[in-house]
């Protein structure tokens, strides 16, 4: 896989975790640097252990592919993988949106967790799927990293002066990114 498909699942990836720490900066009277810390932390955090764990999950069935069949059928799995993500992100930004954007400044440690867990659960699942692609996992994680600091960073504010609006263009750009990918992928492998 390409650095440039790796950047471009990474941005959707870091569409989704700007819509996330969107509804952060909506609700937030005054951007704190310990604010952007806190969630750059967890956010960063969570990708790297969800990219890590990932392809870990991904290591069993490299490792017993013999034929040729079982690479298509390990690449079309991870091509289904990002596909699987894309529709999510899709669906999601089509839905309703029932947030409230109410003031409050305090920013506490288990529901940002919360919110970090939701961006690791795709990172997992974006991890899998790099992973039986055989990508290299240290190039994953530098592009992941930054990618997810600088959407953190641009979702507080984008929140902070746009509210909650923005919210469904980053998840539908998120799902636009992957099935843009994900058709790469099937017209360069198949």
């Amino acid at each position: 896989m390409s650095i440039v498909e790796i950047f471009l699942i990474a941005l959707a990836s870091g569409f989704e975790i700007c819509s996330l720490s969107l509804g952060k900066g909506a609700v937030f009277s005054k951007i704190s640097k310990d604010k952007i810390l806190k969630l750059c932390l967890i956010f960063g955090c969570y990708q790297i252990v969800a990219l890590f764990a990932g392809n870990l999950l991904a290591v069993p069935i490299n490792t017993a592919r013999d034929t040729d069949y079982e690479h298509v059928l390990a690449k079309f799995l991870a091509i289904a993988m990002i596909l699987i993500f894309a529709s999510i992100m899709l669906f999601i930004s089509f839905r309703r949106n029932f947030d409230e954007e109410v003031r409050n400044d305090v920013l506490t440690w288990k529901e940002t967790l919360m919110t970090g867990a939701l961006s690791g659960l795709t990172g997992l699942l974006v991890g899998f799927g790099l992973g039986l692609m055989e990508t290299d996992l240290i190039l994953q994680l530098m592009v992941f990293v930054l990618v997810t600091l600088g959407a953190v960073i641009a979702g507080l504010y984008i929140g902070y002066r746009f509210g909650l609006k923005p919210r469904k263009a980053a998840r539908f750009l998120s799902g636009l990114v992957l099935v843009i990918v994900d058709l790469e992928l099937v017209f360069r492998l198949f």
